[in-house]
């Protein structure tokens, strides 16, 4: 999970699914003539808002991490059991949801531990990192010539359209992280892609409001656009052991994350 802190108001935990399914929002409402199409449509909307299904069982069941005695931060949990939860979360979509999303999960998840799975060389974190991409590579290339058989999908896996979805699938993902956690200020999300290639997006909190955010560019089909997911308001800790927390995450009152996106 991960955690909205914004001063002056409770501390909120929200899912990593609940995350993604922002993501499957905003792919739903992408898309103009800048920035081009999503295609193949409603394989990509699935795959976004999917991307987190690893984290389904934990998020159920959550551990506590002993240096805070709260749940983990999902960039802190030990990447020997950060891949066990990616790898079944890959096994889990391409079991039920298909191949070309299962495609993109996979490769979602490459990508996230090649930019920011440093750990240290020889540690048994890189030996994990190691072995799940060299996994998920033999998945990858399995699953794009069973798709590239057929003529339904043969476009959709060429290397221009893999890498496009790809860093899309990353866009949505890394925009979701900055509506989730409460933006402040202006952040940049690059690497975004538009019709012509590659390019930025800014994303101003208003006011320095987080629930209403300036993009530019405009990226959407609509003038404005509202997400929203449910998380819960974190409980005060810490928490002896991972029964406890999970009684206290259980109790929690739900709350509302949000933002509605709107030109600059």
């Amino acid at each position: 999970m991960l955690f909205r802190r914004i001063p002056g108001r409770p501390t909120i935990a929200v899912p990593q699914p609940a995350h993604a399914w922002i993501s499957g929002q905003l792919a739903r409402a992408w898309g103009n003539q800048r920035f081009g199409s999503v295609t193949p449509r409603e394989a990509m909307w699935l795959a976004a808002e999917q991307h987190d299904i690893g984290w389904l069982p934990w998020e159920a069941s959550p551990t506590r991490d002993p240096a805070t005695g709260l749940p983990w931060n999902f960039t802190a949990l030990p990447r020997t059991a950060h891949t066990v939860l990616w790898a079944e979360g890959v096994d889990r979509a391409e079991a039920s949801l298909g191949r070309y999303p299962a495609l993109l999960v996979s490769l979602h998840g490459v990508g996230i531990y090649t930019r920011f799975g440093n750990s240290p060389p020889g540690s048994a974190d890189a030996a994990a990192v190691e072995a799940f991409n060299a996994q998920e590579t033999k998945r990858q290339a399995r699953l794009i010539a069973s798709l590239g058989a057929e003529p339904a999908w043969a476009d959709a896996v060429q290397p221009e359209a893999i890498a496009r979805n790809r860093a899309l699938i990353l866009a949505w993902d890394l925009m979701s992280l900055i509506i989730c956690h409460g933006l402040s200020g202006s952040r940049s999300v690059a690497e975004v892609p538009d019709a012509r290639g590659m390019g930025a997006l800014a994303m101003t909190a208003i006011g320095d409001d987080p629930e209403r955010i300036a993009i530019d560019p405009w990226p959407f089909t609509t003038h404005s656009v509202a997400v929203e997911c449910e998380g819960f308001v974190l409980p005060e800790g810490p928490f002896a052991d991972d029964a406890a927390l999970r009684q206290a995450v259980a109790a929690a009152p739900r709350a509302d994350v949000g933002a509605v996106l709107v030109p600059a």
